[in-house]
């Protein structure tokens, strides 16, 4: 038994180096059918990646495109948001409005102006409500206005819609020939100075330097009968008149 132990150890071991032997030729011979070469991958130029703040100013930058897209196309931003992308106007005009008002500095000129004037007078805005009020309360003007009229009391539909200076009139029964319409975009005025008001457009002081960054240009200046920088020297001019 131990010489069958040592011939079947030494058989395996030759059995072994054989299979060596013949690892080591396959080797050197290399494989039967090689398959093709790959052909090289061209090097890459090396491409330089955005930092975070270019990124967020590109993706900032094409949000105001939207932004500026909708307002132009359907009056305001909501309504584009409302119609191409079904957004809720309740959630959209909590989060457009929860802003900082401290920086509005108060005004009390154009409180008292605004008190002088006779008649009623409305905040008629395509804000909602609270916007308006917490606007007008920061300026020290809220107590002079009778009432709000905002963008939800307009069913959605904003300035400059003629419906929505309909429900306007209606609603506060406004004699638009005893009345006056102050608006700082001059599209806004058509309506009113075709139903007989008095249209007062409000721009900007030091004009020139702020249109070309914040304003909106309108090719309706004609519904236009006074335009103004300075809404309570205005105010305190005409008020002798009244």
């Amino acid at each position: 038994p131990r010489g069958r132990t040592r011939t079947d150890t030494g058989a395996m071991a030759s059995n072994e180096a054989t299979k060596k032997v013949d690892l080591v030729r396959g080797a050197a011979r290399g494989p039967a059918n090689p398959p093709p070469a790959r052909p090289a991958t061209p090097a890459r130029a090396p491409q330089k990646r955005a930092t975070p703040g270019e990124f967020f100013a590109q993706v900032r930058d094409e949000a105001r495109k939207v932004q500026k897209d909708y307002y132009k196309q359907y009056g305001t931003t909501l309504a584009g948001l409302m119609q191409r992308h079904d957004v809720d106007p309740d959630d959209f005009l909590e989060k457009v409005h929860d802003i900082d008002y401290s920086w509005l500095d108060p005004d009390p000129a154009l409180g008292d102006a605004i008190r002088a004037l006779p008649g009623r007078k409305f905040i008629f805005t395509n804000g909602d409500k609270g916007h308006a009020e917490r606007a007008a309360r920061q300026l020290g003007i809220l107590d002079h206005f009778d009432e709000i009229f905002d963008i939800v009391a307009a069913d959605l539909v904003p300035k400059p819609a003629g419906a929505t200076y309909d429900k306007f009139r209606a609603l506060h029964r406004v004699d638009c020939t005893r009345a006056a319409m102050f608006e700082d975009l001059a599209r806004n005025l058509t309506v009113p100075k075709q139903l007989g008001m008095k249209t007062v457009l409000i721009v900007p002081r030091n004009f020139e330097a702020a249109f070309s960054e914040i304003w909106e240009r309108d090719d309706v200046d004609d519904q236009v009968d006074h335009v103004t920088d300075d809404l309570a020297g205005f105010l305190r001019a005409i008020l002798p008149g009244l």
